[in-house]
């Protein structure tokens, strides 16, 4: 699933979402809604990123994701994050312009068919540099994303609030059908009784 191909989304002026790369550390949290998902319960099994411009680099992410009954941030209030939202921990490689850049998830998020928020974590330590820090492809959504970034390690279970911008990520999602359970019956065939059988 893509969401934001069809609302002319551009990449200007977009350093911070998903991460500000040139930080040495920085994060982020976006809302996507259902109604732009369009999908009922089902795994989520990544999430990709369309950079604009930058060189390629390798940093370090966490991705954590969550249901959520919102849809847009609070007086820039991050919603709350735990260690079992953690989808991914990992090196992630981020190309170049005009380029899609995939993390896969090392734990598929289960979705729930509700809104959703998506936190992406660099904790790489090192900025990019000027020139080489990346721009990433957005569209207009007021009220939907925070940010932060700074030269200092941030704990994603313990974040307060952030800075608010007017767009969220162009991004696509890789979703499957949730694992179906199909009953088996064994010894049916077996002419079953129940005649002396105190024990099982």
């Amino acid at each position: 699933v893509e969401i934001g191909a069809d609302q002319n989304p551009d990449y200007s002026g977009n350093f911070y979402l998903p991460v500000y790369d040139f930080a040495k550390y920085a994060l982020s949290q976006q809302i996507y809604t259902k109604n732009e998902i369009g999908q009922g319960e089902c795994m989520i099994n990544s999430v990709s990123f369309k950079i604009g411009s930058g060189n390629q680099a390798t940093r370090q992410y966490e991705v954590y994701m969550k249901n959520t009954d919102q849809s847009t941030f609070s007086n820039a209030n991050y919603i709350a994050m735990s260690a079992s939202d953690k989808v991914f921990d990992g090196s992630v490689t981020v190309g170049t312009a005009e380029t899609w850049y995939t993390i896969e998830f090392t734990t598929p998020f289960n979705y729930t068919g509700n809104n959703i928020v998506l936190c992406v974590y660099d904790k790489t330590g090192t900025g990019t540099g000027n020139p080489g820090y990346h721009t990433f492809y957005k569209y207009s959504a007021t009220g939907r994303s925070l940010y932060s970034q700074g030269s200092s390690a941030y704990n994603i279970t313990s974040l307060t609030t952030g800075y608010a911008t007017t767009y969220v990520n162009q991004v696509q999602f890789e979703m499957e059908p949730k694992p179906t359970t199909i009953p088996v019956e064994i010894g049916a065939d077996q002419n079953p009784d129940y005649s002396g059988n105190f024990y099982l």
